[in-house]
């Protein structure tokens, strides 16, 4: 969380959405449609942002669009 936070002072700009990699240490479960259990951590950081976090599934790599080409 430390590391978003300052990314985000850095950059001056807060994203609409990240799309997250491997979410394992962020969600506690995801599910099927890519919705998410979050653990309370991460919950905490979202309450003060205003992210729309998404997960990509493990394996998958086109959930993430053109990131990978």
């Amino acid at each position: 969380m430390d590391g978003h936070s300052h990314a985000f002072a850095v950059f001056g700009a807060v994203p609409q959405s990240i799309v997250y990699n491997n979410g394992r240490c962020l969600a506690a479960r995801i599910l099927l449609d890519g919705a998410c259990k979050r653990v309370s951590l991460f919950s905490g950081f979202l309450s003060r942002y205003p992210i729309r976090d998404r997960y990509g599934r493990l394996g998958k790599g086109s959930d993430k669009g053109k990131i990978e080409g």
